[in-house]
């Protein structure tokens, strides 16, 4: 069992990703006006490269926890990642050149990969019985951090500088969560040390349908939320402050949907709520082009988005046996999703902001193909194994 404070740093930790993943979308524009960002800048005049560095940072934070761990432990692994966030938020609020905002960024993301995978583990493995339920709950959080963050940038418009210096001061609180969590690190040693008994043998196929799918859901995930501020302002002629309200909707409509499919989640398969809700998310992002319905259906697609990152990390444990170096594997892949999505969307959608629904089904479809991909695999694996 986790102890207080290292509970607690988890809850704070995601629902503060949450809010710093969720703020880059609404700050685009403001990002574009400081920084006199144009097209004629190359990838560094669009604004969303600032979602790459994040992710390529995060992608880097993921991959290297298992080499910190050797090295630090958990206790320290997980408090040299909150001070990543820390270092990064302020760098993103005061620093003076786009140049700077990127590698702030890239640093916060090292923290915010460390965080994702750590805190996913740590609450799957740290509470017997209630592990499920207390995982659901935690990712819920990042919804609710989701939501507190455009909404910060909507309370002050023009300025984002100060959502991340508010970030800042409670990514502190996790750092001192976490660093006098001390029971830490005999609790992974325990938890690793059981589940190595438990190995099954990964099946590279069905790893890598998993492996789609967590991606093509970060590019829906990213691509929608960094995207409908914009798209709002320039295609509907929203103002920047009532779209990031609405923006938080779709985040809001994440964690909203995580917590409605609890009841539900013991009587349908993971499969099945996976593909039930992909299919939902598709059709929810094909409505979004209809300027009357727009902010509804981006509202719906973030309720029926909620269930399918938990839900698919519970199907590929019963699938494949949980590992942290399957979670690695999948987090990372699904933190190169973040990494490609501006530059997806752009291929997508023609540079042409009007046309970004098309992307968002384009990216949808492919989610949708990749779980039908997961069943079939998993459903030749069961007739060769019987």
């Amino acid at each position: 069992m986790l102890s207080r404070n290292a509970t607690i740093g988890g809850f704070v930790a995601f629902t503060c990703i949450g809010a710093i993943q969720a703020m880059y979308g609404p700050a685009y524009l403001m990002f574009t006006k400081r920084f006199e960002l144009s097209s004629g800048m190359g990838f560094l005049g669009n604004p969303g490269t600032v979602v790459s560095a994040h992710f390529a940072g995060s992608v880097l934070g993921i991959m290297a926890q298992t080499q910190l761990e050797r090295w630090l432990g958990t206790r320290l692994r997980l408090s040299l990642s909150s001070l990543f966030l820390v270092l990064g938020c302020l760098g993103v609020a005061f620093a003076p050149s786009w140049i700077l905002v990127l590698l702030a960024a890239f640093i916060m993301g090292l923290g915010f990969g460390g965080i994702d995978v750590s805190i996913n583990n740590l609450f799957s493995s740290g509470f017997g019985d209630r592990g499920a339920a207390m995982s659901n709950v935690v990712n819920a959080l990042f919804g609710v951090g989701a939501i507190l963050g455009p909404l910060l940038i909507g309370f002050i418009p023009g300025n984002y500088g100060i959502p991340f210096l508010i970030a800042a001061c409670f990514s502190g609180l996790v750092l001192f969560l976490f660093f006098s969590s001390r029971e830490l690190d005999a609790h992974m040693v325990k938890s690793e040390s059981s589940s190595a008994k438990n190995v099954m043998p990964v099946n590279v196929s069905i790893l890598s349908g998993f492996l789609l799918l967590f991606w093509t859901y970060v590019l829906v995930e990213v691509g929608a939320a960094s995207s409908e501020t914009t798209h709002l302002v320039k295609v509907f002629s929203w103002t920047e402050q009532n779209a990031a309200f609405v923006n938080s909707l779709f985040w809001g409509g994440i964690a909203l949907g995580r917590l409605l499919i609890a009841p539900f989640a013991s009587r349908f398969s993971p499969s099945s709520i996976v593909l039930g809700s992909a299919v939902l998310v598709a059709a929810s992002l094909s409505l979004t082009g209809i300027g009357v319905i727009a902010p509804i259906a981006y509202t719906l697609a973030g309720i029926a988005c909620g269930p399918i990152f938990p839900t698919g990390f519970v199907w590929m444990s019963r699938a494949l046996g949980g590992s942290l170096a399957n979670a690695s594997i999948v987090i990372a892949g699904a933190n190169f999703g973040g990494v490609a999505t501006p530059y997806v969307m752009e291929l997508l959608s023609g540079k042409n902001i009007q046309r970004v629904p098309v992307a968002y089904v384009i990216v949808s479809i492919l989610m949708v193909f990749s779980v039908f991909l997961i069943m079939r695999l998993s459903s030749a694996k069961k007739l060769v194994n019987s």
